[in-house]
């Protein structure tokens, strides 16, 4: 049966080209992409390099777990790059970073909800000097020993005593030229 309205006739052929204009679009498409990856990729399937501001690992459940790139963090001191880990509820643990400011950090937190807001508990930094420091830090935020290494040269282990009270605390080093104690004012 022959439809005699030439009007429609024509609609259905218009559809009919769109549909393989768009399906021949898409195959084009395909068929680039495979090209570009395949470019950059050699025999032993091996991709030279992608080129991302930032990338996401995340567990079964969608929870980011792993994140590398660039941030403008309130909680930081400066502009970081680096990557950071994540625990299974989303709360950051711990990261290798850099900063703006010359320093580099390797840090790792407390769960939260574990002892002080302030979840930093184990902290490795070397300062924009050169001077490195690597710290560990109580669940009152107090770091009771650290073992750090001056600009000029030296350096030694360090254990701290805090006095609250008077917003004071000791440090008496250890080193290889012997011991040495100093009183600090907290600060702040």
């Amino acid at each position: 049966m022959q439809n005699l309205d030439p009007t429609l006739d024509a609609r259905i052929c218009s559809l009919e080209l769109s549909r393989r204009r768009a399906w021949s679009l898409t195959c084009a498409v395909l068929i680039a992409l495979v090209g570009v990856a395949a470019s950059g990729v050699q025999d032993s399937g091996v991709v030279e390099r992608i080129v991302v501001r930032e990338l996401v690992v995340v567990d079964a459940n969608g929870t980011p777990r792993v994140r590398i790139g660039s941030e403008d963090d309130a909680e930081r001191r400066d502009h970081a790059t680096g990557i950071v880990m994540f625990d299974q509820t989303g709360t950051e643990r711990g990261g290798l970073l850099t900063f703006d400011d010359g320093s580099a950090v390797l840090a790792l937190d407390a769960p939260a909800g574990v002892g002080a807001s302030m979840r930093d508990r184990a902290a490795m930094v070397v300062a924009p000097d050169g001077s490195a420091v690597i710290k560990i830090i109580d669940n009152q935020t107090g770091v009771p020993v650290r073992l750090v290494s001056d600009p000029a040269g030296g350096g030694g282990l360090e254990f701290l005593d805090y006095d609250l009270e008077n917003r004071k605390y000791t440090v008496i080093r250890e080193s290889a030229s012997g011991r040495e104690e100093s009183e600090r004012d907290l600060g702040g």
